[in-house]
């Protein structure tokens, strides 16, 4: 087929014609060279977002963790005063 589409498109074509047609081709090189880089560009970001998002799930869980832990020792705690509060009371 791309025998045909090239006898379609050169098939009488004159100078200013080919012309034209470089130089859309010409744009069409440089916008695919724009997306290909703003496609990189944005893999890079995604990337990088990624690895922000996994850093602040682990601090998240940390932090988390060691709020359930003061919980732990502090209802302990509380729990401990009680016992002595209702010691000493007797």
């Amino acid at each position: 087929m791309p025998n045909l589409r090239q006898a379609l498109y050169t098939n009488g074509m004159d100078a200013m014609s080919l012309a034209q047609m470089k130089r859309q081709m010409a744009s069409q090189v440089e916008e695919t060279k724009k997306n290909e880089h703003e496609l990189h560009v944005a893999e890079l970001l995604l990337e990088t977002t990624k690895k922000n998002v996994e850093a602040l799930r682990k601090k998240f869980t940390d932090n988390k963790r060691k709020v359930d832990q003061y919980v732990r020792e502090t209802q302990a705690a509380e729990e401990q005063l009680r016992k002595d509060t209702f010691k000493q009371q007797r």
